[in-house]
């Protein structure tokens, strides 16, 4: 007697196509989320936001060291032996600094002395930097971008990430509920791969591009050359975790495609030779 199998309600497929494209716009937009809370973790975030700050005031790229020998001598000449690279603020370089750090790891250290009490307290954070109340004034006003990546923005993409993510998998599982057999391992491999082949395209693209053009200096003078210095520093930071965050995602939903249609050919063949016994 032959076994039959269940028709399902036309409502069902509705729903399944229904929730399906919004369990791709939900993932592609938990996946951004994602990416945003990883890059603006403390450490990352730091570095990053120390970056595009350092890269800003290098007219003549963070690996230049022709100003060296000048601070040299100023410290050679102070009764501490510091100097304070930036007028007014409570940062110094000693010659121990000179003489153990590259021009772009003090720079970099130079820079993250500003940019890490910003990213912990925001702008109120620059008060340490300072006794001078007009100049945090100032640089209260005029360094609005390094509160872009801060603690505070950090914990607010987390929550959303995790909300996202929430609800993504309850709408994922819908779809896999209104599916059936195999394509319940299908429909979910299927929606991980849309969510996830473009960017992981794009980005991968982007990141052998950033790899295989790397600028040591800036290329000119002007806004484009400064962008497009600070670009080449900032990119390798950023795009090899956002790439493995959409490669991962793509391979995942792969294998589940893969899973499905392989369990699907081999029940296709056991009920064939079922059928011929």
């Amino acid at each position: 007697m032959e076994k039959k199998e269940k028709t399902r309600s036309y409502w069902h497929v509705d729903a399944k196509w229904i929730f399906g494209i919004k369990s791709v716009f939900l993932l592609s937009v938990t996946l951004l989320l994602f990416n945003l809370s990883f890059i603006t973790a403390k450490n990352p975030g730091v570095e990053l936001m120390t970056t595009i700050v350092a890269t800003s005031f290098s007219r003549q790229g963070l690996d230049d060291a022709k100003d060296f020998d000048e601070v040299r001598k100023k410290i050679k000449s102070s009764p501490d032996g510091k100097f304070k690279p930036i007028p007014n603020l409570e940062i110094y370089v000693s010659e121990t600094d000179l003489n153990t750090r590259t021009p772009r790891e003090l720079r970099m250290y130079i820079f993250r002395q500003i940019v890490e009490p910003a990213y912990d307290n925001g702008l109120e954070g620059v008060n340490i930097l300072s006794h001078d109340p007009e100049l945090v004034k100032k640089m209260k006003k005029e360094a609005g971008i390094l509160t872009i990546i801060s603690a505070k923005n950090h914990k607010t993409l987390s929550l959303f990430s995790f909300v996202f993510l929430v609800i993504s998998l309850v709408s994922i599982s819908l779809v896999a509920y209104f599916s059936k057999r195999f394509g319940r391992l299908f429909a979910p491999g299927f929606i991980l791969f849309l969510a996830s082949f473009l960017p992981a395209v794009f980005v991968s693209f982007i990141n052998m591009a950033a790899k295989s053009h790397p600028l040591k200096t800036p290329s000119g003078e002007g806004l484009g050359a400064s962008v497009s210095y600070a670009l080449s520093n900032v990119l390798p930071l950023i795009l090899p975790t956002v790439q493995k965050t959409y490669v991962y995602t793509l391979i995942l939903g792969l294998l589940l495609m893969i899973a499905a249609l392989s369990g699907r050919t081999i029940s296709k063949h056991k009920k064939q030779l079922f059928d011929l016994k």
